[in-house]
């Protein structure tokens, strides 16, 4: 709670300045005197008298104010020429948004001014391909880049949303680059239910891609003894790897092999893994050679339970830590976000689905029908959001995806810059509108210290 207040007293004190300064300089443009011009309520700390105005900084720095002369009208005198009452109603008007105008100004510059210095994006690199989806049908694969749809150019990964979500049932052109070739690819995004970023559903175009590929961790229940599960590999005989893909590629059909991976024991389940905190190993690793064990000590490490929370969907129908999901009704799946988002599209938020459970006789395959219920999640500083869950503690295993950096000129700064404002000021709009309605928690609701 101390560092979120120093954050706020940091971050918005220079707010406030600048909000109230906004009606300072509009009101003197408009010929109106201004006698004070505080930063903070209460006792005053410090003040000096600078062009007609006395300048305050007061001991309580939640706030600030512009003290115009005149600004209590009263009818039982004529207001004198530099009192805000004797200016016009445009011009009164004007001093009043001045301040807001400010504040919707100001994160435009910001904006500009950090993506001046160079903007970064995650590059429109497809990392996964989701079974079945109509990425699949139409022939996309891992690490084919996205170059334009429907000769709109992609330039990073999130312009595909505004381009894919309204295509929902249509059909669209796709140009993707693939090593040295461009390819022309056609397809139609699957219509599918989706969680928007307030936690409520809507209908969107989905083609089953995403910019993450798996990372090269070890997999539970692997038999190799020289690894441990969910280990991740930094390195294979000296050469860095970053992606299931590249690891597999690498050990190829090597039997024996150095490995550097990191180790996080303090990693609970369903929690993250920490680098911070993980150790780093050598290893001189050889591929077992028990052919019981499948061998295999590394794959897509999504998709195993790690416990359940308790009276969830996911306790009530029995699944327990180590049992590993494989398929959703008769699509095999690699990924929690293929189990969730075919859960959401389901009727009812409900379906069968295909798991392994380990035992001492080894593995058994069972059905079971899981489902989506809505549940409360905690945020920073006592939020609370309201979202569609399963129950099941689990990690998401994802190579970081490529980020790449552009710079742009002043002009096109500025207009990256407005629309990204304006994309927040419609979900702040949209958030209070399902807060009045009552479709958002008011737990929402915060002070300005959250």
């Amino acid at each position: 709670m101390l560092s979120a207040i120093a954050f706020f007293l940091l971050l918005f004190t220079p707010l406030i300045f600048l909000h109230e300064l906004g009606h300072f300089v509009v009101a003197r443009l408009c010929g109106v005197r201004v006698e004070a011009f505080s930063v903070g309520f209460g006792k005053v700390l410090w003040k000096t008298d600078r062009w007609g105005t006395e300048w305050r900084f007061s001991a309580i720095p939640f706030g600030g104010y512009v003290k115009m002369a005149g600004e209590h009208h009263s009818d039982d005198r004529t207001p004198e020429p530099d009192e805000l009452w004797a200016k016009s109603p445009w011009q009164r008007a004007l001093i009043a948004f001045a301040g807001p105008a400010v504040n919707l100004i100001l994160p435009v510059l910001v904006f500009t001014w950090f993506l001046m210095s160079g903007h970064h994006y995650v590059a429109p690199v497809v990392g996964s391909v989701n079974g079945g989806s109509a990425a699949a049908r139409a022939g996309l694969q891992a690490g084919d880049r996205m170059l334009s749809v429907d000769g709109t150019e992609v330039v990073g990964w999130n312009d595909l949303s505004g381009l894919i979500g309204p295509a929902a049932g249509r059909r669209i052109e796709m140009r993707v680059k693939r090593g040295e070739r461009t390819l022309v690819l056609n397809a139609t995004p699957d219509v599918k239910t989706v969680e928007d970023p307030l936690g409520g559903l809507q209908q969107r175009g989905m083609l089953g891609i995403s910019s993450a590929a798996q990372a090269p961790v070890v997999i539970p229940h692997s038999g190799d003894s020289l690894v441990q599960a969910f280990d991740q590999i930094l390195s294979v005989d000296g050469v860095d790897i970053r992606t299931l893909q590249e690891l597999e590629t690498e050990l190829g059909g090597k039997s024996a092999a150095k490995l550097k991976l990191r180790r996080d024991k303090t990693r609970k389940p369903g929690g993250r893994f920490d680098p911070k905190v993980a150790e780093t190993l050598d290893i001189d690793w050889q591929r077992p050679t028990d052919l019981a064990a499948t061998s295999a000590a590394f794959g897509a490490a999504e998709l195993f339970v790690e416990g359940v929370k308790p009276g969830s969907p996911a306790d009530e129908v029995g699944l327990k830590a180590g049992d590993r999901i494989l398929a959703i009704g008769e699509q095999s799946i690699g990924t929690w976000g293929e189990l969730e988002q075919a859960l959401l599209s389901a009727p009812e938020h409900r379906a069968v689905i295909s798991l392994s459970r380990p035992g001492a006789q080894g593995s058994s395959l069972l059905k079971l029908e899981l489902s989506l219920r809505e549940a409360e999640v905690e945020g920073p500083l006592r939020s609370s959001r309201k979202v569609m869950d399963h129950g099941v503690l689990r990690s998401y295993w994802h190579a970081a995806p490529k980020v790449e950096t552009r710079q742009l000129g002043l002009v096109a700064a500025t207009v990256l810059a407005t629309q990204r404002c304006a994309e927040i000021l419609t979900t702040m709009t949209e958030g209070l509108r399902r807060i009045l309605v009552g479709r958002v928690s008011l737990k929402q609701i915060g002070g300005p210290v959250m």
